[in-house]
C-alpha cells in the first residue's frame, strides 16, 4: 500500500502520506460499490399500507345459530337479519366455555359451539364486517393473517382471497385440520381487479368450520389484514458498474422484475457533492425482467481510479453490499535505447 502511494504520489509531485486521506476512503467505498455486483439487491417502489382489520378494534357481526344467511351476505354492504350478533376480537369456544386453545389462543367471545339441545358440534360459522378504501385504483394487494380451527375461508366482496383447512368439508359443512390447537395462515392476494373495490361498503367475509360433530374446540381470529399500495417490491439482480462513453462518466447497469422507475444515489469524492439520478427503464433484456441503466457524472478528483460511491437508502431503492479490497493497478513501462532496439533486429534476423 505504500509503494503504491509512493509511485501514485511521485507522478504527482506530492508526499505519499497526504494520498492516504484520500486512497483509503476511496478504496473501501469503491469497494462497496464492485461488492454489489456480487448477488441481487432489493429495490421497492414508494407505496404504503392501511390497516383495514385488527384483531380485537373491528366490529364482527357474526351467526352461531346453525343457520346459513341469506344470499349476499358475503356482498351486501348491510344486512337487516337481527339473527347477525355483533363483537369485536376472536371468537372460539373450548367444550362449550372460554378457554386457552393451546398456543395462547383464548377466544375473547363465546360461540355456541353445540346445536341447540345438543352435544353436536355446529358445522359452519359466519362471519361479515365491512371497510372502505380512499383511493381503491391504487390497491395492489391484500396481506394479513389469522388463526383457524378447524377451517377458515376469507372473502372479500364475495372473492375468496385466503383460507386455511378449506379444501374440502362434507354435506353438512364439517372438514378441516382437526388439530389439538387452532393454526396460523397467511394472507397474500394480488388480483384485486377481481374485487371491484369501492370507496366504502366492501365486505370481508369468513366461514368457519368444526372439524367433525365431537370436536372439542373451535376458534378464529383476524389478527390484522392491511391493503397495500404502490409496486411491489422487485427483485434487481445483474448490477453492473463500468467506465462510460469518456472518462466523465460512470454507468451503472441492472436487470428488474418491475417496469417501474428506479433511483441510485451517492456521495462523490473530492468536492462531497451529492448527487441523484433518476433512470427509466430500457427493453427488456430478457423480456421478462425490464433492463435499466443510469448514467452519473465522475467527481472531480486529483485521483483517476478508483471512484468513490456510496450507496444510500432512498424511499424507491435499497442497495446492500458486502465489502472487499481491490487494488490499484499497475502499469508497466519498458525502456527503449538505440542500443536495444539493435540487439532487438539482429536477434529477429535469419542467420
Amino acid at each position: 500500500m505504500k509503494q503504491a502511494l509512493q509511485r501514485f504520489a511521485g507522478r504527482r509531485g506530492l508526499a505519499w502520506r497526504s494520498c492516504l486521506a484520500l486512497a483509503v476512503p476511496a478504496v473501501l467505498v469503491a469497494a462497496t460499490i464492485a461488492a454489489g455486483l456480487v448477488g441481487p439487491t432489493t429495490a421497492a417502489a414508494d407505496g404504503t399500507a392501511s390497516d383495514v382489520v385488527v384483531s380485537g378494534t373491528k366490529t364482527w357481526q357474526y351467526r352461531d345459530d346453525n343457520q346459513v344467511p341469506a344470499e349476499g351476505w358475503r356482498t351486501s354492504a348491510a344486512v337487516s337479519d337481527p339473527a347477525w350478533k355483533e363483537a369485536a376480537g376472536s371468537f372460539g369456544a373450548k367444550r362449550g366455555a372460554i378457554a386457552d386453545l393451546g398456543g395462547g389462543n383464548t377466544p375473547k367471545n363465546l360461540l355456541n359451539q353445540y346445536i341447540e339441545d345438543t352435544s353436536t358440534d355446529i358445522p359452519v360459522f359466519y362471519f361479515r364486517t365491512t371497510f372502505g378504501v380512499e383511493n381503491p385504483a391504487e390497491v395492489k394487494g391484500i396481506e394479513g393473517a389469522f388463526a383457524y380451527d378447524d377451517a377458515a375461508t376469507i372473502y372479500v366482496n364475495g372473492v375468496r382471497i385466503a383460507g386455511g383447512g378449506d379444501a374440502s368439508f362434507d354435506e353438512s359443512g364439517y372438514g378441516g385440520s382437526n388439530d389439538s390447537v387452532p393454526r396460523e395462515a397467511q394472507i397474500g392476494f394480488t388480483d384485486i381487479a377481481s374485487l371491484n373495490l369501492k370507496t366504502s361498503g366492501n365486505v370481508v367475509a369468513v366461514e368457519l368450520h368444526n372439524g367433525r360433530p365431537s370436536s372439542s374446540d373451535v376458534y378464529f381470529d383476524l389478527k390484522k389484514m392491511t391493503l397495500t399500495t404502490g409496486a411491489a417490491e422487485a427483485d434487481i439482480k445483474g448490477v453492473e458498474y463500468a467506465v462510460g462513453a469518456t472518462e466523465a462518466q460512470r454507468n451503472f447497469n441492472w436487470l428488474g422484475t418491475t417496469s417501474a422507475n428506479a433511483f441510485v444515489t451517492g456521495l462523490s469524492q473530492g468536492s462531497i457533492t451529492s448527487w441523484s439520478m433518476r433512470t427509466t427503464p430500457r427493453r427488456a433484456r430478457p423480456r421478462s425482467s425490464p433492463a435499466v441503466s443510469a448514467t452519473a457524472p465522475a467527481p472531480p478528483s486529483p485521483m483517476r481510479s478508483p471512484w468513490s460511491f456510496a450507496p444510500r437508502t432512498t424511499p424507491s431503492s435499497r442497495l446492500t453490499a458486502r465489502p472487499v479490497r481491490i487494488r490499484p493497478a499497475r502499469t508497466r513501462t519498458r525502456a527503449s535505447s538505440p542500443s536495444c532496439t539493435r540487439a532487438r533486429a539482429r536477434a529477429r534476423s535469419p542467420l
